[in-house]
């Protein structure tokens, strides 16, 4: 079979585009030494993940740390009480994101019921929403530095552990390639 890696770079302080980098993922050959079958094929080799993850089956490595603030629309009051929160339609990817986990738990603890929940597919759809007055939402700071939107939005720093996200590098705890050696020494370097 053959082993692939994807690497999406979403916003870590290290660009894994660089030459050096590709090359040193380039030089490590795939292993084609077996047909596919149904149980040669893994499941998953490697994936990117919401940290922090606590599974016997599974190896980690840190890769880089993301700041989730509160979005809210310039429409919308300035936010001194928690409570003000309460009743607002929340904009976030679908069940089973990272970031929206952390926003949830945030507002259990801090006892803020929201109106509804809009759930969406992209920063860009989120952005656009919270731009409109439609709610609030949860992001990492560098997605509000990567796309020119200063002025559209009232930013809050999100309190506790909601306020940071770890980005690990995950994989089975068997699994061993080259490749995914390459990767981690690349991260981590």
């Amino acid at each position: 079979y053959q082993e692939f890696f994807i690497v999406f770079v979403v916003s870590s302080p290290k660009s894994l585009t660089t030459t050096s980098h590709l090359s040193k993922l380039n030089s490590v050959r795939s292993r084609s030494d077996k047909a596919p079958t149904r149980t040669s094929v893994p499941v998953f080799c490697s994936r990117f993940v919401a940290g922090p993850v606590s599974h016997v089956a599974l190896d980690t490595v840190p890769v880089f740390s993301e700041e989730l603030v509160l979005v809210s629309p310039e429409s919308f009051p300035s936010i001194t009480r928690i409570d003000e929160m309460t009743g607002r339609t929340v904009i976030a990817f679908k069940v089973g994101c990272a970031y929206r986990r952390y926003l949830e738990d945030w507002m259990l603890e801090a006892g803020i019921t929201p109106g509804g929940v809009l759930e969406t597919s992209s920063y860009h759809v989120i952005l656009a929403c919270v731009a409109a007055g439609t709610g609030f939402a949860a992001v990492p700071r560098s997605v509000l530095d990567a796309v020119a939107v200063k002025g559209e939005f009232r930013v809050h720093p999100l309190p506790g552990p909601a306020s940071k996200v770890d980005t690990l590098l995950a994989w089975r705890s068997d699994y061993t390639s080259a490749k995914l050696d390459a990767l981690k020494e690349i991260l981590i370097s």
